[in-house]
């Protein structure tokens, strides 16, 4: 059992906790102070410090003695207790490094939860902390940040609020975290909060017993209780209904769970990890979510980057990912081509990492090679860049000679690619005329897929600016290019 440091003003309160402790096994060491609590450490080591917050004044604050602990024992784990006025705090020295927070008034089961949690060892620390880990990929400082924040919030128990827009993989964070923390052998127990009756999310939440309500046919545990020693993942928590939130509130004070139709709660200890695209602060000023349930959730804020944020760091991901998928779908696909890779990053990706990853997946689906090249990406994604350096004014650019129709002879095309090329600046010349005339005659459709390929040579290969000339929209370009194919 661990030896336990308890600091705690109040007597009755110091004493219960103590006796609780005690019969659990642990050795306690209770101190009404912070100078008490700083002749203990001097005379013992102690694993777990429980350190009441709600106490402190300018002659004992608890912050600098949370501080001095961290500089006396390193690995001596701390436990706040906490009311409504100190919880914010309280909260600051979890971020600091402090375990977890126990808000007055808690349950022993709370208590206990936390003794032995911090009794485990906790996780090894990596070398590296800001090496990628989780599945994600970067090494820019805002994802080392990430990466680092992750492994810090493994090693804490309290709850983790991952926040972040559609697509930025909130839930492969909130299992990063988990595998990052001492509970990465135990359950790891999803529900999501959105678009479902809130009877139905209750009896999913809390579980049931047989006959509680109508289509109970079998006793059945909830998340709460199936996540017992691991981590209860609540994604999209916004969204969570009203009458709801007290409920999730009541499991985290009492870390106890009753089951619809049961009168018998069951103790559970569990870490939270919740997600939201939901401004929760707005919410709770909406009158739509619980003030105190948003405290207690937000102790350790996490935000997703966006992926048109990341920079350099959006190739590398696309790379790693085009690789994954590549292999599940037995394809050869290992890079991008050259002229592709740098545009990457140029793209918004409103839809994050969501949206690179099922581009990819349709790329993959759909193509093979070793190079992703440009044509290969969906059209609406092709119509968004800026393809190729536009040249000068005036200046002929010849096309590919795969890009005309067979049945016009190459020296045609390029004689209209050059007329082309000059028609906006100068005055026609009798050697235009002359090509102008070897157009007249031939089928309309062959002459409009003439035009409409020197000018995307002459503005470069970019179809967008091709379209702006010839006062068409870049997709029909695309639509009549696709059928030229065929």
């Amino acid at each position: 059992m661990a030896q336990i440091l308890l600091v705690e003003g109040s007597a009755s309160l110091r004493h219960a906790y103590a006796a609780t402790l005690r019969s659990e096994g642990h050795r306690v060491t209770a101190v009404a102070d912070g100078a008490g609590a700083l002749a203990a450490m001097s005379d013992a080591r102690y694993q777990v410090a429980f350190i009441d917050m709600t106490q402190t004044n300018s002659s004992d604050d608890r912050s600098t003695l949370c501080a001095q602990c961290r500089a006396l024992h390193p690995d001596c784990r701390i436990v706040l207790i906490a009311d409504g006025p100190s919880f914010q705090a309280a909260a600051a020295e979890v971020r600091r490094g402090a375990y977890e927070i126990l808000v007055k008034p808690f349950s022993e089961f709370r208590l206990h939860n936390c003794a032995v949690a911090l009794h485990d060892p906790p996780p090894e620390e990596d070398e590296n902390r800001n090496a990628p880990l989780g599945g994600f990929q970067g090494r820019s400082v805002r994802m080392g940040q990430m990466f680092a924040t992750i492994r810090a919030y493994g090693r804490s128990g309290a709850p983790v609020l991952i926040r972040g827009a559609p697509g930025t993989e909130k839930g492969r964070c909130a299992r990063a975290v988990h595998l990052a923390s001492g509970r990465a052998e135990k359950p790891f127990i999803e529900l999501d909060c959105r678009t479902r009756p809130v009877e139905q999310l209750e009896a999913e939440l809390m579980g049931h017993l047989r006959g509680a309500f109508v289509g109970a046919l079998s006793d059945r545990a909830g998340a709460a209780q199936l996540a017992h020693e691991g981590t209860l993942f609540l994604d999209e928590v916004g969204a969570l209904p009203r009458g709801l939130q007290p409920m999730l509130l009541d499991i985290i004070r009492s870390a106890t769970v009753q089951p619809v139709g049961s009168t018998v709660p069951h103790r559970i200890n569990i870490r939270l990890v919740c997600t939201t695209t939901r401004d929760l602060d707005q919410a709770v000023a909406d009158g739509e979510f619980d003030n105190r349930l948003r405290d207690r959730l937000c102790v350790l804020p996490l935000d997703m980057p966006n992926l048109a944020d990341l920079g350099d760091d959006v190739l590398e991901i696309a790379t790693a990912r085009l690789r994954t998928l590549a292999r599940e779908k037995g394809r050869r696909f290992v890079e991008f081509a050259p002229d592709l890779a740098p545009r990457l990053q140029t793209l918004p990706w409103p839809g994050n990492l969501a949206e690179l990853t099922e581009t990819l997946r349709h790329v993959v689906t759909s193509h093979d090679g070793t190079q992703v090249e440009l044509e290969m990406l969906p059209l609406e994604l092709i119509q968004q860049l800026d393809i190729g350096p536009m040249p000068a004014r005036g200046t002929a650019v010849r096309p590919r000679p795969d890009t005309f129709s067979a049945g016009v002879p190459r020296s045609e095309a390029q004689t209209a690619t050059g007329a082309l090329a000059t028609a906006e600046d100068t005055p026609r010349t009798p050697a235009e005329d002359v090509a102008l005339s070897t157009l007249i005659g031939r089928p309309l459709a062959e002459i409009e897929q003439l035009v409409i390929e020197a000018t995307i040579a002459r503005e470069g290969g970019s179809i967008p600016r091709a379209a702006r000339v010839l006062q068409l929209s870049p997709s029909t370009i695309y639509r009549k290019r696709e059928s030229w194919r065929k």
